[in-house]
């Protein structure tokens, strides 16, 4: 590789010295006036049918809503802290029928007390959440596993049960039976069973049908309503007939 010498590099120097200044640069354009500026363009309006809208009800719950209204309306089930009943049940047994006088306090879906006076005895019922007592003449009883599971798939026939404890459940809308009656199909924390509630054009409940267990075996278990009354503003039943594997169990006149 050939270097550069001493002296070239010194004629280089020279001769850079000799050209004189670099020629002046050209000068920058004017700036448009600002009236000249192209603006951007405004954003498109958003059409309206591609605004997200509010997501539909679900069907469940609007029949939900017509019964609450049908019944006294949300505002009085939601004020209503506890209830209490007083009835006479018939039960067909093997030895005809026989009477049961029952009192009931509940308070929402884990407080409840039911006092009866039965053939065998005076039984007497709590339920504290999971926690159940059963005394018969004032002695306990073993209540055996899953007592207070048991009372309240009970009490899921109860339309003031129902409605008190509306928020608790699980709530669809099931086909419409073949007479174009609607039914709600409803489930309890804790409760294995779902319950069907067959609903009047009048939005009130016409029946509760649930598939139950029995002595002889799981058995489609129907409260059918028998009329109605007001109590501070919320219509009640006034009672109830009872069937299980389509024969008549028992009644109940609720005072």
């Amino acid at each position: 590789m050939r270097t550069l010498g001493a002296s070239a590099l010194a004629a280089l120097l020279l001769l850079s010295a000799c050209s004189g200044p670099p020629p002046a640069p050209e000068p920058l354009p004017e700036p448009a006036p600002a009236d000249t500026v192209a603006a951007l363009p405004a954003p498109a309006p958003v059409p309206a049918d591609t605004v997200a809208a509010e997501p539909e009800p679900e069907p469940g719950a609007v029949l939900l809503a017509t019964v609450v209204d049908a019944l006294g309306g949300r505002a009085a089930w939601d004020s209503l802290a506890a209830y209490a009943t007083e009835g006479t049940s018939t039960v067909q047994t093997t030895y005809g029928p026989t009477t049961i006088e029952t009192a009931s306090l509940v308070a929402g879906m884990r407080q409840i007390r039911a006092e009866q006076q039965t053939p065998v005895g005076d039984v007497l019922v709590r339920v504290d959440g999971e926690v159940a007592s059963l005394l018969v003449d004032g002695a306990p009883r073993d209540p055996g596993p899953n007592f207070a599971a048991s009372v309240r798939s009970q009490l899921l026939f109860s339309v003031p049960f129902v409605l008190m404890n509306a928020d608790a459940l699980t709530v669809t809308r099931g086909d419409d039976t073949t007479d174009g009656l609607a039914v709600l199909i409803y489930r309890a924390p804790g409760v294995d069973a779902a319950y069907e509630m067959v609903v009047g054009e009048d939005g009130r409940p016409v029946r509760i049908e649930s598939e139950q267990p029995g002595p002889m075996g799981t058995a489609r278990t129907v409260h059918t309503i028998s009329g109605w009354r007001e109590v501070a503003g919320l219509a009640v039943p006034t009672g109830a007939t009872q069937t299980s594997g389509g024969r008549e169990v028992g009644s109940s006149e609720i005072t």
